[in-house]
């Protein structure tokens, strides 16, 4: 189980509300004092007034970065190629016509340039500025949240939390695949011993093997209850032992806390980790949509 070195820390965002977070300044874990508490106490929500999150119509999502999202017309990948969509592109609205083709729906859209036809809605996401998520109080209670119901192996409450259209996304190591659990599924996860593959050590030919809890979560917890790890909000920390590492392109308009625990001072430099906690929104309201585990890839 998770320690109350964590349980201080989800107290301090709901508290503070990551306040550094909008000006990309990181939160260390150190300071934390405060006991996390089931609802920000009356001199939070003083301190934290209500934000109101304005989705800024859509963003292209899931499509690696330097690739693109072709607009077909008519809907299904049968239809004619009509057009090209950059994997970050946004200014995308929906006409309000939608298509089920198999397990897929599609749906009609125009571009910011005035081209009209189909896409698979899956490759869409509500788009919201950076700085308006970390503002949004409702995403630091939700990732407050999700990282409480991960300490006490609370599955319902986690399950409560994660995108109701995507489920939980899950990367073991940026250069591995993801690994999606139904929304059915989270529930259950954390006492599951159901196996998964979750890719392989450092793209080596060795298979990460077990289930989330004895895969995942034990990382998870590396990384949640050192007190010289720090949270940040859309800025992603790593160790200097990689280079050229950057967010998955794939994700470009999605949101995310990210927390990074150093290596130890005068220590192994290759011994840090950060979590990125993935966010979509979905009707203006913000779900957990991945977990991303970053570690020196050797």
């Amino acid at each position: 189980p998770f320690s109350w070195a964590l349980a201080k820390w989800i107290g301090m965002l709901l508290l503070a509300g990551l306040a550094a977070a909008c000006t990309r300044e990181a939160v260390p874990v150190a300071a934390l004092q405060t006991p996390i508490v089931e609802t920000a106490p009356p001199e939070a929500t003083e301190t934290l007034p209500p934000v109101t999150v304005v989705v800024q119509g859509y963003a292209v999502a899931w499509v690696p970065e330097g690739e693109n999202l072709k607009i077909h017309n008519p809907a299904g990948i049968a239809g004619d190629a009509v057009g090209e969509l950059a994997y970050n592109e946004r200014g995308i609205r929906l006409t309000g016509n939608t298509s089920s083709l198999g397990s897929s729906n599609w749906v009609e859209i125009i571009d910011a340039r005035g081209r009209q036809g189909w896409v698979n809605a899956w490759n869409l996401t509500e788009y919201v500025p950076s700085e308006a998520f970390c503002a949004d109080e409702r995403a630091r209670a939700a990732f407050s949240a999700a990282v409480q119901a991960l300490r006490s192996g609370d599955g319902a409450s986690l399950a409560r939390l994660v995108n109701p259209a995507r489920g939980l996304i899950i990367r073991h190591g940026w250069w591995n695949p993801e690994v999606i659990v139904s929304p059915s599924e989270v529930e259950g996860i954390l006492s599951s011993h159901q196996d998964r593959a979750w890719g392989t050590v450092g793209g080596g030919g060795f298979t990460i093997q077990g289930s989330f809890r004895e895969i995942i979560l034990p990382e998870l917890a590396k990384t949640l209850m050192d007190d010289s790890g720090r949270v940040q909000c859309d800025e992603l920390e790593l160790g200097r032992t990689v280079e050229q590492v950057g967010w998955p392109g794939e994700y470009a308009d999605l949101h995310y806390f990210a927390v990074h625990r150093p290596p130890p001072e005068n220590g192994n430099p290759f011994d840090w980790q950060t979590w990125g906690f993935l966010f979509e929104y979905i009707q203006g309201q913000p779900y957990l949509t991945g977990l991303i585990h970053f570690y020196p890839d050797i």
